[in-house]
């Protein structure tokens, strides 16, 4: 009788080991494939963002929309042209200024209002002003661009979504 209590329990507690092993490998597991997403949206967005820029710089004139879907709520792009001791910069998107100074990027993510990644596109052209933001509606951004001497001028088709 008292064999068998002890069976029971050390059963019981095996049984609870493997249970708690399973619970623990498979959040691990659904976490990594949250990231392995998240990478791959990102690197989907930049791709898909290089190769219109690329295509469209060559094509002076040409006007092209682009469907593209951020892994951040805001995407920003700011000139590389512009100096990054302009005030308008400064006092408009303060976040934006180490990244420009530093040389880091010129396309910038942001999610929940921090930095969510950044990469340097050259051939791009913002317009008048120094940056351009624009806010992922339903999550996919409709940009516009066109070709304009060897670089391509981003702008929106939907300027509610977007602040110059």
């Amino acid at each position: 009788m008292k064999a068998q209590i002890l069976t029971q329990t050390i059963v019981f507690i095996l049984a609870a080991f493997v249970f708690i092993l399973i619970i623990y490998f498979g959040y691990k597991a659904i976490a990594g494939f949250q990231d392995k997403q998240e990478k791959i949206a990102l690197l989907e967005f930049k791709q898909g963002l290089e190769i219109k820029v690329d295509e469209l710089r060559i094509n002076h004139g040409n006007i092209d929309e682009l469907l593209i879907r951020p892994p951040a709520d805001q995407v920003c792009f700011i000139d590389p042209e512009y100096d990054y001791n302009n005030p308008a910069l400064k006092t408009e998107r303060p976040i934006l200024v180490p990244v420009f100074k530093a040389k880091a990027g010129n396309v910038i993510l942001l999610k929940k209002d921090t930095i969510y990644d950044k990469f340097y596109m050259n051939d791009i052209k913002i317009g008048t002003t120094p940056s351009y933001c624009c806010y992922s509606t339903r999550n996919a951004l409709k940009l516009k661009l066109e070709g304009y001497k060897g670089k391509a001028l981003i702008s929106s088709w939907n300027t509610l979504n977007c602040i110059p």
